[in-house]
């Protein structure tokens, strides 16, 4: 029988370039001084995202959803895949990784104050988009995608061979 992927063996793998792997304790959520209070600032079909600190510095912090997906395998080795592409894409366009946490999985990167692309496409008053900075954003984005498109089928390949073991 197939056994379920062990985050906690597997992600002190994947955190050999300097990235910590911390509790989730270690964080303090921006309305209160405790982690017991979260605040939501969004939230994707894969994950949410909250506000936080870090080692005094404001922080999204991007927990994975893992209620309702039956395939939580799949889940485990999404978030582990995302790890190694975060840890390796030092590019302008693509958030840095600082840390992660086991449990609840999570990613925390620094914080982004001028909220989400979609909320300035849908939430904004669009007209008040003055090119070239529609262009910009869309040759920004090409450019963080292009550099992870490139690296993907490599760290695929590195994913499968430690899954695998």
């Amino acid at each position: 029988t197939k056994t379920l992927i062990q985050l906690k063996e597997l992600v002190p793998e994947f955190c050999k370039m300097n990235i910590p792997i911390i509790e989730e304790n270690q964080i303090i959520y921006s309305n209160s001084n405790s982690t017991m209070e979260k605040e939501k600032i969004g939230e994707g079909s894969f994950s949410i995202v909250y506000k936080g600190i870090f080692k005094e510095q404001q922080v999204g912090v991007k927990e994975l959803k893992m209620e309702g997906f039956l395939n939580k395998e799949r889940r485990i080795r999404e978030f582990l895949l995302e790890i190694e592409l975060s840890k390796v894409n030092i590019h302008p366009n693509i958030v840095e990784l600082l840390a992660v946490i086991i449990s609840p999985p999570s990613l925390i990167t620094p914080f982004a104050p001028f909220a989400s692309l979609f909320d300035l496409l849908h939430t904004q008053k669009t007209h008040s988009l003055k090119w070239p900075l529609p262009l910009r954003i869309a040759f920004d984005i090409s450019n963080g995608k292009t550099k992870i498109h490139f690296q993907i089928y490599d760290y695929l390949i590195i994913l499968f061979i430690i899954i695998k073991r």
